[in-house]
């Protein structure tokens, strides 16, 4: 089963998104993902809060945060 999906759907639905940001952690240089944190706050301010994560502070794990955004009825559980 295949459903259209217009312009007019996809702009209405984009409308509606909300600002998350999405951090990621390595341990040291790899690239690895050893966490995840999606944040309610904008990318700059994730960095900034991130920045202050002990590991980070510590060169243990790097950070890369980046913006996205959520839509009604996503859940974050």
């Amino acid at each position: 089963m295949s459903a259209t999906v217009t312009d007019e759907q996809i702009r209405a639905l984009a409308a509606t998104a909300k600002p998350y940001s999405l951090a990621l952690l390595h341990w040291g240089t790899q690239r690895t993902v050893a966490g995840v944190a999606i944040m309610t706050v904008p990318a700059e301010e994730a960095a900034e809060i991130m920045a202050d994560d002990p590991c980070v502070r510590a060169g243990m794990m790097r950070c890369e945060v980046h913006p996205c955004h959520g839509f009604p009825g996503d859940a974050l559980a």
